[in-house]
């Protein structure tokens, strides 16, 4: 950790023999030291360390960004564009160079070697001006927030009660907002809990009222229930009839309403629409709806409601519904409740239309058995017949003699079984069921006994007795069982059945696994794996609950259970006792439902009131809340701590309590019924703005309050409790007393004052007249200064601490083409026409008079009215009166736009030499590389010929005087290659376009290269758009410029290309222009590199080590440019790289102009 006392130093060189000496000196000085050793390291800690420095030595020479460059960044930052600079060197440098350095904020230039003892003196003296100007800083700051005090002082009690009232009427907005809130969410609560307990209601007496319950009993006990349940006036039940126009009534509720014989008239009335619709609810306005329908009319029905009942095969059974005499109150309740009711009911009709089918089944065949009605046959061994009943017809269609012209029981009813292997073993068989087609060829079902006996008439009796109505009846009852299956199946809740006695599971619903997150087949497995999943804290109290299951008795339990997934939810149980035949309980049934939601919102309730609680307890203002009979409900800890009362007394008292002390706002003893609470009880309005002295009785101490109070009521206008709030204002009240008594005061001086100016007017009289004497001969010396000032050629100007010109010179009027009269007493926004000026001066007005120092500023551009931009060298120097302070600046601005203008001009041509200067020196190491790589095989392969020619074989020679030729050629293609391009920046390129087949040309180029520098790569020619015809491949180029273009292309393309690999070069002849596209499948142009490609020696980053001069794209831009054409590429790094020359197609020289 620095210390906070010492200077910080920042110390910028790329030498580290520099850093370390000068880092020894700044430490022998006991401060801070701050090294960097480049200049993009010092502006990345710049930027995210906020230090004060108190001065920057920088190096000017650094590579990459130099220090001149570095100190324009860091003047950049607004939190050092006053620090001081010190540049050092290590090289000559001219005026230019120190002007410049100045410029950016340099204070001194030090050349290296550095004499240490002089940079001793220039970093001690630094420091001891960066220490002064901090506290000057620090001394400025505390005089600012003495005089912000002192401000806030006086305004304060003026503000208070501003202060007071908004906080006041921002709280009875909370409250009220906060109150309504509450109010709606509590609403919709309690309605939606009203909704659940009577749908709850509801199956808990569908479970326990219905369920041992059958026939006419149930159906009365259905109706009675639901039309209390709903509170309407009728419940009914009714069912189809044979007549389509009328229903049959099942069960009414009131029972004296059969007496009133209630026709259920279908034609024109409501239940028409129920069995059309499925369901319909009418709410009210049932007798305009159906004018001509008797029965709303005689019972003057208002609102109707009703639901079809449907057996197992979708077919309507009848109808539940519900009548009255007044509108309904709750229609969806209504709707779920009859949903509920119909499954009951349904489910009850059916069985009873099953029961009466098997009954009269069962009769038919008591009759038929009484009457001999079973078709008896008694066979032989064989199965030959020897006895027929007379009533087979009956059942098999057929009569007696063709039965037994069939002969054999076989014939009948088919091979049903070896009749005489198993009567050998069993001697009967019982109740074999076997599925015939009589006669008319109709299923019929038959129940077959076979008895073996011994009667004259045979040995095997044949019993055959129909049961196909039995069958169907009991198809119905699978059917019906399956649908509730279905229903406990698909309902959101859990529904479960398990044993009293051993609590085994005997069913649950699906709902279970997406509930407990546990597969159904678990948990029928292992009855009690529901117990391993219910949170720790809870498994007592369900335990218990068990055991109050297997007392008989209904049971309510809400518990948590923690999911496989480790989520905990909130489970609510209601489970019902099953009794048996003989009143004992034998099953338990119940509903498990998921209730975290419902959880999480009580949960939110609660934490919402205790952030209302918390919200009043933190409150700078008392708050108390009193009932309609001033009864205290509620107090917060403001209230304790004014009234200086404990909390649990507090509570006990009433407003009529005489322990009170309160007083009026004049100090006299305030009566019961002005109390402010007593007065919102008598009057039930508001309070407001009330003042109460209280007289508190433990320290028995007076504070004063400021106090609000506000009925609540209720919808029929009575008091149901007073909201009081009161602000302590002992402060305000003091203070209105000291303000009191200091005006009395101030009476007293002013009398007193009165008298001592009228003394000293006589005195002022005389120095008048002395003062007269003393301006005239001002005025004498400002005629003198103000001749002196017009003729200095430069602008001079004195401003105030407003940026108010006080004093202006002529050259300065004319500047802004102003007179003298018209500037003075004018702040500069007012005269100086740009906005950046104005702001740019504004700033230098203030920095002079908040640093009390000259601002010595080496150039700056100033605008005239006119928009010409002029360089001014300006100084500013605070005028210091004999009190010390600073009420006004002295500038002084110098036009040095001349000289400006030839260091700008000398700078351009300083660049413009650097430029050529760096070409130059790249230029002459590229082709001195380039070259020297053919001079070397030449060379090389000269000498070596030399030497052994003699030696050599003919092949081995004509290989060297090969490698001389391809070498000389390389060295012609550089010197073309440096020509081009002189002569093109020159403006002596020639240029002469002549007749050219371009296809053919292209075909000879292609076998040129192939068997040269392309020898190891294919090469493909593409054409598109030729028609032999029309001549399309001939048009005007020049044929060498188009040699240099595709050449130079071709080269690159196998230069920048993997051997072997393709290169297509595609011709495209269109009517104005011909399209060379020439496509690698090389290493690509880096993205970065593309915009420079065309710029002569630029080569991009990822060619390495391949040879080339960087002149074939220039050469091809300048030749593609004399046929007026146009080159580009495209190119992805690491795919290749396609280059589209596009030529106009001229069919004539003039063409080109």
């Amino acid at each position: 950790m620095e210390n906070p006392t010492k200077a910080n130093i920042l110390l910028v060189d790329d030498q580290p023999t520099h850093l370390i000496l000068i880092e020894k000196l700044i430490k022998d000085l006991k401060h801070n030291v701050i090294i960097a050793n480049s200049g993009q390291e010092v502006l990345n800690y710049l930027r995210f360390h906020k230090q004060e420095l108190a001065a920057i030595i920088l190096d000017v020479n650094m590579p990459g960004m130099n220090g001149f460059q570095v100190a324009e960044k860091i003047k950049a930052l607004p939190e050092h564009q006053e620090t001081p600079i010190i540049f050092l060197t290590g090289t000559d440098f001219n005026d230019i160079s120190k002007y410049k350095g100045y410029n950016l904020g340099a204070i001194d230039y030090l050349s290296k070697p550095v004499d240490i003892q002089i940079l001793r003196y220039k970093i001690s003296s630094l420091i001891e001006i960066f220490q002064h100007k901090k506290y000057l800083k620090q001394q400025a700051e505390e005089l600012a927030i003495t005089n912000v005090s002192l401000h806030n002082q006086v305004v304060k009690i003026q503000a208070i009660e501003q202060y007071l009232n908004q906080v006041n009427l921002n709280l009875e907005k909370l409250v009220e907002q906060r109150t309504a809130q509450l109010q709606k969410v509590n609403s919709e609560l309690q309605q939606e809990i009203q909704q659940r307990r009577h749908i709850e209601e509801v199956l808990r007496m569908i479970a326990l009222s219905f369920s041992r319950k059958s026939g006419k009993d149930f159906f009365c006990s259905l109706v009675e229930y639901l039309a209390k349940a709903e509170e309407v006036d009728y419940a009914f039940v009714v069912e189809l009839t044979s007549n389509s126009h009328f229903l049959k009534p099942v069960a009414i509720y009131p029972e004296e309403a059969l007496t009133a014989n209630i026709i259920f008239d279908l034609k024109n009335g409501p239940c028409e629409e129920v069995l059309k619709n499925g369901f319909s609810v009418y709410e009210n306005q049932v007798l305009i709806k159906f004018p001509n329908h008797k029965l709303v009319q005689n019972l003057q029905i208002e609102s109707y409601a009703g639901i079809t009942l449907f057996n197992s095969e979708n077919q309507p059974l009848g109808i539940l519904g519900i009548m009255s005499k007044q509108p309904l109150n709750k229609p969806e309740l209504t709707t779920e409740i009859l949903k509920i009711f119909a499954v009951r009911t349904e489910l009850e009709l059916q069985q009873q239309k099953t029961a009466k089918i098997l009954q009269d089944s069962e009769n038919l065949h008591r009759l038929i058995l009484t009457n001999i009605s079973d078709s008896v046959f008694i066979t032989d061994d064989q199965g030959f017949f020897t006895f027929i009943c007379p009533n087979t017809e009956q059942i098999f269609g057929y009569d007696y003699q063709e039965i037994k012209f069939m002969k054999n029981i076989k014939n009948l009813l088919g091979d049903i079984f070896d009749t005489q292997q198993e009567l050998t073993q069993f001697e009967k068989i019982i109740n074999l069921e076997k599925v015939i087609i009589n006669k008319f060829g109709e299923r019929r079902v038959l129940l077959i006994n076979i008895q073996q006996v011994s009667i004259a008439q045979g040995t095997i009796l044949y019993t055959c007795r129909e049961i196909t109505h039995r069958k169907k009846a009991e198809e119905i009852l699978q059917d019906r069982e399956e649908q509730f299956r279905q229903l406990a199946e698909n309902i959101r809740d859990v529904f479960f059945i398990h044993d009293s006695h051993s609590y085994q599971l005997i069913y649950i619903s699906p709902a279970f696994e997406k509930i407990w997150g546990i597969k159904q087949e678990k948990v029928y497995e292992d009855s009690l794996i529901w117990m391993n999943s219910i949170y720790p804290e809870d498994r007592e109290k369900v335990i218990n609950k068990v055991k109050q299951e297997q007392a008989n008795q209904p049971t309510q339990l809400e518990y948590r259970i923690v999911k496989p997934n480790q989520e905990i939810r909130w489970i609510r149980v209601r489970s019902f006792p099953v009794f048996n035949n003989l009143g004992e309980v034998y099953r338990i049934v119940g509903i498990a439902e998921d209730i975290t939601e419902r959880k999480q919102a009580d949960q939110l309730i609660y934490e919402s009131e205790q952030r209302y609680r918390n919200l009043i307890n933190n409150l700078h203002a008392g708050v108390i809340v009193h009932g309609s009979d001033s009864q205290i409900l509620l107090c917060n800890s403001k209230a304790v701590e004014l009234l200086g009362i404990e909390r649990e007394c507090l509570l006990e008292k009433t407003a009529l309590d005489p322990v009170w002390h309160f007083l009026k706002e004049d100090g006299s003893l305030m009566s019961l019924k002005d109390y402010p609470v007593n007065q919102v009880i008598a009057t039930k309005k508001s309070l407001t703005n009330y003042v109460v002295g209280v007289i508190r009785k433990n320290s028995k101490t007076l504070i004063w309050g400021l106090v609000n109070a506000f009925p609540e009521l209720d919808i029929e206008g009575n008091l149901t409790q007073i909201v009081v709030t009161f602000f302590d204002i002992t402060e305000r009240q003091e203070t209105e007393l000291k303000l009191q008594k200091m005006n009395e005061e101030l009476e007293l001086k002013i009398e007193e004052r009165t008298y001592h100016l009228h003394q000293a007017n006589q005195q002022l009289r005389l120095e008048i007249f002395e003062r007269e004497q003393a301006e005239l001969a001002l005025e004498e010396n400002k005629a003198f200064l103000r001749n002196v000032i017009d003729n200095v050629p430069s602008m001079i100007f004195v401003k105030d601490a407003d940026s108010r010109v006080i004093l202006a010179n002529n050259f300065l009027a004319k500047f802004y083409n102003k007179s003298i009269d018209q500037i003075e007493g004018q702040q500069h926004i007012e005269f100086v026409p740009d906005l950046a000026d104005q702001k740019k001066f504004l700033q230098e007005d203030q920095q002079v008079f908040k640093s009390l120092e000259t601002l010595l500023i080496p150039e700056q551009t100033i605008t005239l009215p006119s928009g010409e931009v002029r360089y001014f060298q300006t100084s500013k120097t605070p005028l210091i009166s004999i009190d010390g302070k600073v009420k006004y600046l002295l500038g002084v601005a110098t036009d040095i736009t001349e000289r400006k203008n030839f260091e700008q001009q000398l700078e351009i041509a300083l660049a413009q030499e650097k430029e050529l200067h760096k070409l130059k020196i790249q230029f002459i190491d590229l082709i001195s590389h380039e070259f020297r790589t053919p001079l070397t095989a030449i060379l090389g392969s000269a000498e070596f010929v030399e030497r052994h020619g003699e030696q050599l074989k003919a092949e081995k020679k004509e290989k060297h005087l090969r490698n001389i030729l391809l070498a000389g050629r390389r060295l012609n293609e550089l010197v073309d290659d440096v020509l081009s391009i002189s002569r093109a920046e020159s403006g002596k390129l020639e240029f002469n376009p002549t007749p050219l087949d371009f296809v053919e040309f292209c075909q000879n180029l292609i076998e040129e290269i192939q068997f040269g520098f392309a020898k190891n790569h294919h090469i493909e020619l593409l054409l598109k758009g030729f028609v032999p015809e029309k001549d399309c491949n001939i048009c005007y180029l020049d044929e060498k410029c188009l040699r240099h273009i595709l050449i130079n292309l071709l080269s690159n393309a196998t230069k920048y290309s993997a051997v072997d690999s393709l290169i297509q070069l595609s011709l495209d002849c269109q009517e104005q222009q011909i399209i060379f596209q020439i496509s690698d499948q090389g290493i690509g142009i880096p993205l970065e590199d593309q915009s420079l490609l065309f710029e002569p020696f630029y080569r991009a980053n990822n060619v390495h080590t391949i040879p080339g001069t960087g002149l074939g794209l220039k050469i091809v831009q300048t030749y593609v440019t004399l046929h007026k054409g146009k080159v580009e590429f495209i190119s992805e790094e690491g795919e290749g790289t396609t280059f589209t020359v596009t030529l106009p197609r001229y069919k004539n020289l003039q063409s080109y102009g």
